[in-house]
């Protein structure tokens, strides 16, 4: 008779003992059929001791649910990357729940990732903080996430202009760097081509890990710098940002970029994503505050990107 499924070594034990890799490690923990099992609670909750067995396992999945609801903290989690750049696992604020034993980790991961309020701060359309954030993750903990509705990205506007000036060799080195993968900013001619070039790239790499289904949808929200706090400064804001930065997908300087037509699904669909997020920030200023100054040429900007975007 083999032991009870909590008594056993979890995978990260057994990996440390025996030297699995990180990649290992994810492999023996994908999502199969016994793992998502485990998410939607059918898998036994037994006691060690069959003759002194546990309260709480003789309970249904959804009581010890609810007690465990009552348990987690309510809170925030700031996922976005430090300046110290510390891994995002020390920092994750992680309820003691989860380490107790496999099943209730189990359990308890589904409430936690699931129902938590995860905020990512992007700055200079830099999405690391957030991709390492969801990289760091199990599998069985990222399938949790994907059904998570709580999730928010907040782009701090105005995006700086990207492009150094001249003189400014190793900023121009990181620049380069950012944008091989999708081609040479040097054959983009002009500062303004240029910095199209950039910002597309730093949207591409985001929208080239998003996938339907697989990982989770981010809200995008849009928050302005404290020193401009008038009405007219927050719409100014999201028009520049819809005509400079998001715009740039439709540019003709960026029609060559290194993407397949798969890849270019996944750029028009994070693309739409983030549009309709925009659409919904401004319509909301509109309602609460007062009308826009701007409405014609946002409703230009939306309707040109949108019929691109489907196409």
């Amino acid at each position: 008779m083999s032991s009870p499924c909590y008594t056993r070594p979890t995978a990260a034990s057994a990996a440390r003992e025996k030297g699995k890799t990180r990649a290992s490690l994810d492999t023996a923990t994908s999502p199969n059929s016994e793992n998502y099992a485990l998410v939607n609670f059918n898998s036994p909750f037994q006691p060690l001791d069959p003759s002194k067995p546990c309260l709480l396992s003789t309970l249904p999945p959804e009581l010890r649910l609810e007690i465990f609801r009552y348990l987690m903290p309510e809170v925030h989690v700031d996922i976005s990357l430090p300046p110290s750049g510390k891994p995002l696992r020390n920092r994750l604020l992680c309820p003691r729940l989860l380490h107790i034993c496999r099943m209730l980790r189990h359990e308890v991961s589904y409430l936690f990732y699931g129902d938590t309020y995860f905020t990512g701060y992007v700055s200079c359309l830099t999405f690391r903080g957030v991709h390492e954030f969801e990289s760091d993750l199990f599998a069985l903990h990222k399938a949790n996430l994907t059904r998570n509705r709580h999730l928010r990205i907040d782009i701090r506007l105005p995006v700086k202009d990207p492009i150094p000036e001249a003189g400014e060799d190793e900023l121009w080195v990181q620049v380069w760097k950012k944008c091989r993968r999708f081609g040479n900013i040097y054959d983009r001619q002009g500062k303004k081509h240029q910095a199209h070039f950039v910002w597309f790239c730093g949207l591409a790499e985001w929208f080239l890990t998003r996938k339907a289904g697989v990982t989770p949808r981010w809200t995008y929200a849009f928050t302005i710098g404290y020193w401009r706090i008038g009405v007219y400064d927050v719409e100014e804001d999201l028009v520049d940002f819809l005509r400079d930065v998001l715009s740039c997908l439709m540019c003709k300087c960026v029609r060559e970029a290194k993407l397949n037509k798969k890849e270019w699904g996944l750029v028009k669909s994070g693309g739409l994503e983030m549009l309709s997020d925009l659409v919904e920030d401004h319509k909301f200023l509109n309602t609460v505050y007062r009308p826009s100054r701007q409405q014609e040429e946002f409703d230009g900007l939306v309707s040109s990107l949108r019929k691109f975007l489907q196409s």
